[in-house]
């Protein structure tokens, strides 16, 4: 069923205010969740205070109350890239994935990701023609940090050699 966008703002305002109050309030709250790998790859400084910012520029820094419509209550704004993150999971995107074609695509996945299910991976994997999909069997969700410069790399040399 569609999510009730009015009570997902909502929620997610509520975060995103305690966010900006705190940064380090949400990865904070989701360490008893993390497997052990994930509770490495965070204590790294670099990629807490990444994360950090990460998380600020996400909800904005600012906590000013938005200007609420005649059926919107008054208070912090929601942050409508989460919602509409949360939206694409139950929503079509306009496109199928199996359309996705003349175009290098690499999946990337921590296979013990508690945050983003590893069968929205195998989904896609499934769907899109061609695609590279990268199961790391010894990450989860926070390793897509230190994956990133090895996945950038590969994104590079697919447009150095047309793909």
């Amino acid at each position: 069923h569609s999510p009730d966008l009015t009570q997902v703002g909502a929620l997610l305002a509520r975060n995103a205010d305690a966010i900006r109050k705190d940064p380090s309030s949400l990865l904070n709250s989701l360490t008893t969740e993390m497997p052990d790998v994930d509770r490495r790859v965070v204590e790294d400084a670099g990629i807490r205070d990444l994360l950090m910012l990460n998380y600020l520029s996400a909800v904005g820094e600012s906590g000013e109350a938005k200007t609420a419509g005649p059926d919107e209550p008054d208070g912090p704004a929601a942050p409508m890239g989460w919602v509409d993150d949360l939206v694409s999971f139950r929503k079509p995107w306009g496109f199928a994935p199996q359309s996705i074609e003349g175009v290098p695509v690499l999946l990337w996945h921590g296979e013990h990701d508690v945050f983003a299910p590893v069968s929205h991976f195998h989904w896609l994997a499934e769907r899109i023609p061609g695609a590279r999909a990268v199961l790391q069997p010894s990450a989860a969700h926070f390793a897509a940090l230190p994956a990133l410069p090895p996945i950038l790399a590969w994104v590079r040399d697919q447009a150095r050699t047309g793909g």
